[in-house]
């Protein structure tokens, strides 16, 4: 009789399902947000195949984090992923406005709430051309005025 398969025995770990559900976005047409991931050429590296080397490469998942890619536009690999929180899987979306501020880039809303302003505002700012510079992140009168 032939001995079956050994298996890391982590198939119900988050750890296992960020794995599993990074391939499925990456590789089956038929995923809810494969348009976004394979859809888009995005791909997971061949070490990645086997879930001993995601492990080997990313640790297991701590609580309350889920895998993220540092570059959205790049693949599922070792220097581009890390476990992230909810707040920063937001941060780095696609959509995601940035400013260039104090020369770094920042996201919008991180530098808003800093300053105490709506990211509304700012928004707004910008669209109808103001430079980004102090002024940018006054309060606007209403809000000074207490309306």
């Amino acid at each position: 009789m032939g001995r079956g398969n050994k298996t890391h025995g982590m198939k119900k770990t988050r750890t296992y399902k960020a794995w599993e559900s990074m391939r499925r976005r990456c590789f089956n047409p038929r995923a809810v947000n494969y348009e976004n991931y394979g859809g888009r050429s995005i791909t997971v590296c061949d070490a990645w195949s086997r879930f001993e080397n995601f492990l080997a490469d990313m640790g297991e998942c701590p609580d309350g984090l889920t895998l993220e890619r540092n570059n959205t536009n790049g693949n599922y690999e070792p220097g581009n992923c890390r476990w992230a929180t909810p707040v920063e899987q937001t941060r780095n979306r696609r959509i995601t406005a940035t400013i260039e501020i104090d020369g770094r880039t920042r996201v919008l809303g991180e530098v808003c709430a800093e300053r105490g302003v709506s990211a509304h505002l700012v928004h707004c700012r910008l669209r109808s051309g103001w430079p980004v510079n102090d002024r940018l992140f006054m309060p606007s009168l209403r809000t000074s005025l207490g309306a």
